[in-house]
């Protein structure tokens, strides 16, 4: 009974599931950022390709 007590008590697992869950997030939130970027350079770029080979093409 009192191990049942003692593991009811131990915070320490949920502790680390919610620094990983906190972690995932992040990572996430990261991950999402910086393909929205990478999609805005790239957008970026093509607009600038596009216009010199206007211009190269005249």
């Amino acid at each position: 009974m009192q191990l049942l007590r003692r593991f009811l008590a131990d915070t320490k697992g949920a502790t680390a599931i919610e620094y990983g869950l906190i972690v995932g997030l992040i990572t996430l939130a990261i991950v999402f950022g910086v393909g929205r970027v990478g999609n805005e350079v790239g957008g970026m770029f093509g607009d600038q390709d596009r216009e010199l080979q206007k211009a190269f093409n005249r």
